[in-house]
């Protein structure tokens, strides 16, 4: 702790008047810096309290150095009281172990042992730190990586708030990401109400996308003409494509409390149904649409179904058609841009691709084997955010919520809440009109903490923070839906509440708090 109390004696002669992430001329930025990390220059590193190792590698995150001790704590324990520090050691013999201290007490956690193919990629991050450019980072965000090498311990701090990727998957392999890597921002709503005063909700607009009742409108076509509205009596929906199932023999129906989800066309001026598809059960399994797309010249309709399917109707005579151009015969779920050009494609054969329609060829493989759960372009088409959920070949479940661009194929950012590995899911992601940033609900934390909706900025990939409202499911359908209408961002919060948050207001704030991270 004694560096700690140094820095800060110094710190606190030179900030007084300083822009967030700046250290003044560049004589008092390299004192400051140079005194500060000194002292994780010198001395041996050390494991956790069980791991007595040879240590290789220790990753420090420092919190509470930005807050002032109540004035009796301080005078008990000193100025430093509310610093901690957690501390993560990497040992020659691939051990990892985990230190934790505060001003009252010392804990840790390890030895655990990583695999081979982990501390091979270790090393190599290792030899390969990202130059800190001899800047501190303000208090609150910093983080410290020592490296053992052969002239001595290497130390460089970083911005806990945009650690470099390298970083990032460091701290991934080692599970500190299981810690806070850094308080990110979290939006209270501006406004909420009980579902009985549901009136009160803004007029213009479209309701039925938040009532969790058992109609849900699916689609409209380019002119606005017609209006494709499932229902489904269970009320419940899920996009996520199950390719095992086509693997079973379909059911007979089940008689007791059968349910019919049924899909209906109607004129959008009048409300009268043109046309009407009935789904009764698969045995015990309700059988629901859960999107559908008309083609840009309105002529075709293409429905998404649970069991998983895709069916094609011609507008005109509402016949059901065995095929359309570009769409493969063994797609099971088919996501296309809003002029078609481009399309994320699930197949039968458990694939899952970036494709190029007018080419007919595949771009990327974004997935083999996992499902793909949900699928949302940018307003120009020029990006598509995709997530899939599967399992590893050690049973965890994982989920990945990606970034790709859709002209090239080219995978562009693996979008993390709070910068860590996700731990429960995503749901369908929402971009803003401008594309430069995107929305999904998520869950923040891996203890539990309660649903909210994610922000990341998408030219960085880098997570910004969060509309928290207190929802305590994960915030996916049926329990949550949402809307971004204009500048405001509606969510129902299960069956209880509707949140509302100023969108705008929440962007600009994260605009200026990226404008204070160092490059």
């Amino acid at each position: 702790m004694a560096c700690c109390t140094a820095a800060r004696a110094l710190q606190n002669k030179v900030e007084g008047n300083l822009v967030l992430g700046q250290s003044g001329n560049a004589e008092s930025r390299a004192e400051s810096y140079g005194r500060w990390v000194s002292s994780y220059r010198a001395g041996r590193l050390t494991g956790g309290l069980s791991d007595h190792h040879q240590i290789q590698m220790a990753i420090t995150i420092i919190s509470g150095d930005d807050v002032e001790p109540y004035a009796k704590t301080a005078s008990l324990l000193g100025p430093n009281a509310a610093i901690v520090t957690t501390r993560f050691a990497v040992s020659s013999a691939k051990t990892v172990s985990m230190v934790r201290v505060t001003a009252m007490a010392i804990h840790g956690g390890g030895p655990s042992k990583l695999t081979d193919q982990d501390f091979k990629r270790l090393s190599i991050l290792m030899a390969d730190l990202p130059d800190d450019h001899s800047r501190l980072p303000p208090k609150g965000r910093r983080l410290v990586v020592q490296v053992v090498g052969q002239t001595g311990t290497l130390a460089r701090v970083y911005d806990r708030a945009n650690l470099p990727e390298s970083v990032l998957e460091m701290l991934r392999i080692v599970g500190a990401d299981t810690w806070p890597i850094f308080p990110f921002p979290d939006f209270e709503p501006e406004q909420s109400w009980n579902r009985g005063d549901f009136a009160q909700v803004n007029p213009d607009i479209n309701k039925t996308s938040l009532e969790r009742g058992v109609d849900r409108i699916l689609a409209k076509s380019p002119d606005h003409s017609l209006t494709v509205v499932e229902t489904n009596p269970s009320q419940f929906f899920d996009s996520t494509v199950n390719v095992e199932k086509l693997t079973k023999a379909r059911e007979k129906p089940f008689d007791l409390n059968e349910i019919e989800t049924v899909l209906r066309i109607k004129d959008s001026r009048s409300g009268s149904v043109i046309h009407e598809i009935r789904d009764p059960m698969n045995g015990r399994s309700v059988v629901y649409m859960y999107a559908a797309r008309f083609t840009p010249d309105g002529h075709y309709l293409l429905v998404m179904s649970s069991i998983p399917d895709i069916r094609i109707y011609d507008v005109f005579s509402w016949q059901l058609l065995s095929h359309l151009p570009h769409v493969p015969n063994a797609a099971v779920a088919y996501y296309p841009s809003s002029d078609w050009r481009h399309a994320v494609v699930a197949l039968s054969t458990g694939e899952i691709e970036l494709r190029d329609s007018d080419a007919n060829r595949t771009l990327a493989q974004i997935d083999f084997g996992d499902r793909l759960q949900s699928v949302s372009y940018s307003s120009d088409d020029s990006q598509v955010a995709v997530v899939t959920v599967g399992y590893a070949e050690d049973g965890s479940y994982r989920c990945n919520l990606r970034t790709w661009r859709t002209s090239t194929g080219e995978l562009l950012h693996e979008l993390r809440p709070l910068e860590a590995t996700p731990r429960d899911g995503f749901g369908e992601p929402v971009w803003t009109p401008d594309g430069k940033y995107l929305l999904s609900l998520t869950r923040e934390g891996h203890f539990g903490r309660e649903g909210v909706v994610g922000i990341w900025n998408t030219e960085s990939g880098r997570y910004r923070g969060a509309l928290a409202g207190g929802c305590n499911e994960l915030a996916s359908p049926p329990y949550s839906r949402f809307v971004l209408s204009g500048k405001y961002f509606y969510m129902t919060c299960g069956s209880d509440w509707i949140l509302k948050w100023n969108v705008e207001h929440v962007l600009q704030e994260i605009s200026d708090f990226e404008k204070s991270l160092q490059n």
